[in-house]
């Protein structure tokens, strides 16, 4: 499979200075931006389980948060 280059460009990698481990041991948790979770105030959760520690310290970050879970 052929990768084009515009899409290339949309998939490069982002060097964050600013990142930190969210979530639970159990969950294998989420490396993050601080940067993006202060200024983010929406999460959509996909793939829920039965595990919600990250959403959990997201909501923690600031009480006016949401949180959209979807699972099947």
């Amino acid at each position: 499979m052929k990768l084009d280059a515009e899409f290339m460009e949309l998939i490069r990698p982002w060097k964050a200075e600013d990142i930190f481990r969210m979530g639970s041991r159990n969950d294998g948790g989420y490396v993050v931006s601080s940067r993006l979770m202060k200024t983010s105030n929406v999460l959509l959760s996909y793939g829920y389980g039965h595990n919600a520690d990250f959403e959990k310290q997201f909501l923690a970050l600031n009480k006016k948060n949401r949180v959209f879970l979807f699972d099947s």
